[in-house]
C-alpha cells in the first residue's frame, strides 16, 4: 500500500486544520437580503436594515463540478479521497462549553459551508475577544454569501455570527484577560466595521472611522471573491491621532465584495505589535503577507523566533482570491507548540492573505 500520508503532503496539514468545517455548524434559518446600492460606503446601513428585516428562507449553496486534486493539479485518486475522509473525521474543532468558558481559555468554534447561521451568539464581549481565523469554499455569485462577526443589542453585547450557505469559516475567541494594559481597562470588543463595492469594478480606499488605538481584526467577508484582484484589507495606524484604512478592490463577476472587522479597543496612544520586523508600532513591527496558488504552510517568525500564541494574538488584516470551490482554503492559528501558522489552500486561481500580530502585554 502507498504511503499516503506523504502523497497528501501539507494539502492534508491544511484539511485537517478545518476538518470540522465539513461537520458542523447551526441549523438556525436565517438569509440576508442585499441593498442593491451602486455606491461603496461606509458605516452599517444596508446590513442592518437586512437584519432587522424579517428573515428570509436561505437559497440553495451553489454546486461547483471539479475534479478534485492534491493542490499541486494532481488528481486525487479514490484511494487517497477515501483516506483523506478518514482524516477529516477524525479531527474536529473545540467544542463550547462551561468548562471552557468558565477556565478562561481561548477556543475555536467552526461553521459548515451549507450552514445557514442568524445571529449565533459565540462568547459575551466582557469576557472575550473573537475573530475570523478560518474562511474557505465557496464565495461566489449568484447567491452572494457572506460571513461576519458582529455584536447584538444585549448589555454587556454577545458576540455573534451570521452566515450564508457558501462559505465555511472558523473563529478564534481569546479571554480580555490574555491582555496586560498599564491601564486598569482590559482591550474591548466594538460592533463590527465594514465596507463593500457593489455593482462597482475596481478599488476603494478611505478611512474606516477607527483610531489607531482599535486594532482591527478581520471578522469576515462576503459577495463574490473569485478572482485573484478580488481582496479586502485593513490598513493599521501607529496611534490614536491616525486613522485606520480600509481598502476593498472587486475586478471578477459582477464586482460585489464585502469585508468586515472586529475593532478590539485598547485604551493606550499607540498600541505594540510583534511582525516580521520585530516588536514595536503597527509600521514598525509589519505584518506577514503570502499568496499561493497551491499549497502553502507558513510558521510567523521574527528573526528566527516563532511568534507565540503565549506572547500574541495574530489575525487576518487582509484576505482575497478566488474562494470559489473546496480546495480553496485561508486558515490561521497555534501550531502544536503554540507557535502561529499561517496555512493556504488555493487551487480555483489562488488565495492571498496579510497577518498582524498584537502583543498581549502592552
Amino acid at each position: 500500500m502507498k504511503n499516503l500520508s506523504v502523497e497528501l503532503g501539507p494539502w492534508l496539514a491544511t484539511a485537517m486544520f478545518v476538518s470540522a468545517l465539513a461537520g458542523c455548524g447551526s441549523e438556525a434559518v436565517g438569509g440576508d437580503e442585499k441593498s442593491g446600492s451602486t455606491a461603496s460606503e461606509l458605516g452599517p446601513t444596508h446590513l442592518d436594515a437586512a437584519r432587522n428585516a424579517s428573515l428570509m428562507p436561505a437559497a440553495k449553496p451553489e454546486v461547483f463540478e471539479r475534479t478534485p486534486d492534491d493542490g499541486n493539479g494532481r488528481p486525487i485518486s479514490d484511494e487517497l479521497r477515501a483516506q483523506i475522509e478518514v482524516e477529516l473525521k477524525a479531527h474536529s474543532f473545540e467544542k463550547l462549553d462551561r468548562k471552557t468558558l468558565k477556565g478562561g481559555a481561548a477556543f475555536t468554534v467552526g461553521f459548515a459551508n451549507n450552514a445557514t447561521v442568524a445571529g449565533q451568539v459565540i462568547a459575551n464581549s466582557s469576557t472575550y475577544i473573537c475573530y475570523l481565523q478560518t474562511i474557505a469554499f465557496w464565495i461566489t455569485n449568484p447567491t452572494n454569501p457572506e460571513f461576519f462577526l458582529k455584536l447584538d443589542n444585549n448589555s454587556p453585547a454577545n458576540i455573534v455570527a451570521y452566515k450564508d450557505p457558501g462559505p465555511a469559516a472558523g473563529v478564534r475567541c481569546v479571554p480580555r484577560d490574555f491582555f496586560s494594559t498599564s491601564g486598569s481597562m482590559k482591550p474591548l470588543q466594538t460592533d463590527y466595521n465594514y465596507t463593500f463595492l457593489w455593482d462597482q469594478c475596481g478599488a476603494y480606499q478611505a478611512s474606516s472611522g477607527k483610531q489607531g488605538h482599535n486594532v482591527e481584526m478581520i471578522a469576515g467577508i462576503g459577495y463574490d471573491y473569485t478572482g485573484s484582484s478580488d481582496n479586502f484589507g485593513l490598513i493599521q495606524a501607529d496611534s490614536s491621532s491616525q486613522m485606520n484604512q480600509f481598502r476593498i478592490q472587486q475586478n471578477s463577476g459582477a464586482c460585489r465584495g464585502v469585508g468586515f472587522t472586529a475593532p478590539v479597543f485598547f485604551n493606550k496612544t499607540t498600541v505594540t505589535f510583534e511582525g516580521p520586523n520585530g516588536v514595536g508600532t503597527a509600521s514598525a513591527a509589519g505584518e506577514y503577507s503570502y499568496s499561493a496558488t497551491a499549497s502553502l504552510y507558513q510558521p510567523l517568525t521574527h528573526g528566527g523566533t516563532p511568534v507565540s500564541a503565549l506572547d500574541s494574538e495574530c489575525y487576518f488584516t487582509y484576505l482575497g482570491g478566488a474562494f470559489a470551490g473546496p480546495a480553496d482554503v485561508v486558515t490561521l492559528g497555534p501550531d502544536s507548540n503554540n507557535n502561529w501558522v499561517l496555512q493556504l489552500l488555493g487551487t480555483s486561481g489562488g488565495v492571498s492573505a496579510k497577518v498582524r500580530c498584537v502583543r498581549h502585554i502592552q
